[in-house]
């Protein structure tokens, strides 16, 4: 036979084998399961105050499909039901839409009906009314009926696509440390490999935030600045203050079908692999070794606090972040160490840091700078004038290439209306010396941060060979001692001994520093650093025989890292019960006035889904859609001016037109929306619809410019394009000068 198609044969085999295994361990993680909720009533109480009483039996938000509905009920006679949908209302500008209703048999036990959704609702209520109140209920439960194969079908076509290209490169060298590093990634996602999402401090939000750019896309806004599905749709502005470029991925997957719970854990599985595919990339190189590059990468994906905010806070911007580190520093590395014609990396890594986590670019243009002050005069004095060229490059390129979210980020910072983030006293959030290396299993469920025992042990053998045996190269020294001084000052700022009461006192600390809100979120980074000074210790300890020792640092690692995943997985509440959960339209609070803020969910539940209009005003062909709002206005007192309030919060984003004329809109001292009708007009037809700022598209139209720049020099840089043009200018001169 053949080798080449043995080979061939093989790498069929083994695709096949992969992928049938994959196929029955989805089958068996999804079938089984049924959304379903349940719960007692909400309320056994009449409402007295209507013509015909009537009670809540309960309330709940569901997603769009279709349900069957169970009430345990007891009826003496017959009493009316009404399944009503309070998220919308109608077009009389009635809240309220009736999605089912009947009535129920005397003397029945339960009442049993089907309905279907079209729309996602936060809240929707069962209402019974009775004449004689002969009905009392206990219990209920509502069923999805969908078919809950669809995520099925997507993670098989994703995994097929997935096994294929490491089957197709598993020739290339090197093959098998990355099939490693990828490997680690998937086990360390293995909490959510089950038919429900366990609970984690932010998740909730991020979820939102999934389906949100989901709604946006879906309704043809790209880039999706305006989130509607939070906030009881009143809009909020959370894309513009808080990136989220890489959640269009599983966005885009919810398009296609996907549930919003699998497509966060798909999220997470994501960030896992690239956290391993890019430290792996990354640590090869800074250290010069693939073995070396393997074993950091394995302390770097193990350490504790990475752990505990991919799970347990389910931070998973800041853990998004924490990818592009390695990166980073590489990029940074040989922007002014190494090759500095390797600017372009420091613009990849800046450029994913900045669209995963607004608070850690703050943290990463802090040691930039530290770097840039201790590097400036040696590169002047030695003249590498080159360096200095490739370093504006690299500024200009990133700020031309993010300009679409930096002109808008700017635009709006320091917004009246805007919190923007909590500010709080650094001081009082800051763990132990004991805390930072040493934490069992209560403290990682409480969020307690650390870094593990490992990269203690592993940075005093890195002390011991650096120090007393003066054992490492140039090279080996050039980057102990970076990583030295920048771990060391993580860790110390993270402590209580670090001044942060004194950095707060001044304007610019409260302002900018405090920001940060955790002095902790500076672990990331001593992440980073005390795993490269650990790798750098093992590479003497394999040298000098001491395996026992590098095995030991390795097991303390992958300890921790269980331990952080036994807690998480036992203690942990489920926040989601299937693939059909629904995702609530929660409330932030975020980027509005704090007095707003502390009243936010009460008055979009109170107002609903509706315009306030004096009572001389009634409204008609009331709809509202996704940033797009209309409705015609008939007013019996034409003689005054009439201000209408509408379910929208005032940024400045939106386009008001009356009878067809652009109008400007107000603001109360809420601040809601308001259109004013003025004086003598006593109808007319009111649109309102999301346009944005101007400037945004002059942001969006240059980054796509440099985006195209960019993609095209790249394409003409890996096939030649351009050198083939030197050459043919070089043999017309030739021939010229002949």
């Amino acid at each position: 036979m053949d080798r080449t198609f043995y080979l061939e044969y093989k790498r069929i085999l083994v695709f096949a084998g992969l992928f049938l295994f994959t196929a029955l361990f989805i089958f068996l993680s999804e079938s089984g399961h049924q959304y379903s909720l349940s719960g007692v009533c909400d309320s056994q109480e009449w409402d007295l105050s209507k013509d015909v009483p009537e009670m809540s039996v309960f309330s709940s938000c569901l997603d769009t499909g279709s349900y069957s509905c169970t009430v345990s009920l007891s009826s003496a006679s017959a009493a009316e039901w009404r399944l009503l949908d309070m998220d919308h209302n109608t077009g009389n500008n009635e809240l309220g839409v009736e999605i089912a209703s009947g009535t129920t048999t005397p003397g029945s036990n339960s009442l049993d009906f089907s309905f279907v959704l079209t729309e996602k609702t936060d809240h929707l209520d069962l209402i019974v009314a009775s004449a004689d109140q002969s009905v009392t209920v206990s219990d209920w439960s509502v069923t999805c009926t969908d078919s809950p194969h669809t995520d099925s079908v997507i993670f098989l076509v994703l995994a097929a696509a997935f096994w294929a290209f490491l089957v197709l490169k598993w020739n290339t060298p090197g093959f098998s440390h990355w099939l490693a590093a990828i490997l680690l990634g998937i086990l360390l996602t293995t909490p959510f490999f089950t038919g429900s999402l366990l609970r984690g401090g932010d998740m909730r939000f991020h979820v939102n935030r999934i389906v949100g750019i989901a709604d946006g896309l879906a309704n043809g806004q790209f880039p999706v600045r305006m989130d509607y599905t939070l906030n009881n749709g009143y809009g909020f502005v959370n894309s513009i203050l808080y990136p989220d470029l890489f959640l269009y991925l599983p966005a885009v997957l919810c398009l296609f079908g996907l549930s919003a719970m699998n497509a966060y854990k798909l999220f997470v599985l994501l960030i896992n692999i690239s956290a391993a595919c890019i430290g792996y990339y990354s640590f090869r190189r800074i250290l010069r070794d693939d073995r070396l590059g393997m074993v950091c990468t394995v302390l770097y994906l193990l350490v504790p606090y990475r752990l505990v905010n991919l799970y347990t806070r389910a931070a998973v911007s800041e853990a998004l972040a924490n990818v592009f580190f390695p990166l980073l520093f590489l990029g940074i590395y040989e922007l002014f160490f190494g090759n500095c014609k390797k600017w372009y990396l420091t613009v990849i890594a800046a450029t994913c840091i900045l669209h995963s986590h607004i608070l850690s670019v703050e943290i990463c243009l802090f040691f930039v700078l530290c770097v840039v002050l201790l590097r400036i005069v040696p590169i002047i004095r030695s003249k590498e004038y080159s360096r200095i060229l490739c370093a504006l490059k690299a500024l200009v390129v990133f700020l031309l290439l993010n300009l679409w979210f930096i002109l808008p980020f700017f635009t709006e910072f320091g917004q009246d209306y805007f919190i923007l983030t909590r500010r709080l006293d650094l001081s009082e959030d800051t763990p132990s010396l004991w805390q930072l290396f040493f934490s069992d299993s209560d403290a990682y469920y409480n969020k307690t941060i650390s870094l593990g025992f490992a990269l203690l042990a592993g940075t005093l053998v890195y002390l011991f060979y650096r120090y007393y045996k003066n054992a490492f190269d140039d090279t080996d020294k050039k980057t102990g001692f970076y990583c030295l001084l920048f771990g060391g000052f993580s860790c110390y700022a993270v402590t209580e001994f670090f001044p942060w009461s004194l950095i707060q006192s001044t304007e610019f600390g409260n302002k900018y520093v405090a920001a940060m809100q955790f002095p902790w979120r500076m672990l990331g980074f001593a992440s980073l650093f005390l795993c490269i000074l650990v790798t750098l210790g093992i590479k003497k300890l394999w040298e000098h025989k001491k395996m026992l020792i590098a095995a030991a640092i390795l097991l303390f690692s992958a300890h921790s890292a269980l331990l952080c995943l036994d807690t998480f997985v036992t203690k942990a509440e489920i926040y989601m019960a299937d693939r059909d959960s629904a995702v609530p339209g929660c409330n932030y609070a975020d980027y509005y006035r704090y007095d707003i803020g502390q009243a936010l969910e009460k008055i979009t539940l109170e107002r609903g889904d509706r315009i306030l209009a004096p009572e001389t005003v009634s409204v008609s062909e009331y709809e509202k859609n996704w940033g797009h709002l209309s409705f015609r206005f008939r007013s019996e007192d034409p003689s005054a001016p009439v201000i209408l309030q509408c379910p929208y919060y005032a940024y400045g984003y939106y386009t008001v037109w009356l009878n067809g004329e652009e109008i400007s809109y107000g603001k109360d001292e809420m601040e809601l929306m308001t259109v004013t009708i003025p004086t003598g007009m006593s109808e007319g037809t009111v649109e309102v619809r999301y346009t944005g700022r101007k400037l945004f598209a002059v942001g969006d139209i240059i980054s796509l410019f440099t985006i195209l720049a960019v993609i095209l020099y790249g394409l003409s840089s890996r096939f030649g394009l351009f050198h083939k043009k030197k050459k043919r200018r070089r043999r017309n001169q030739r021939r010229y000068r002949r």
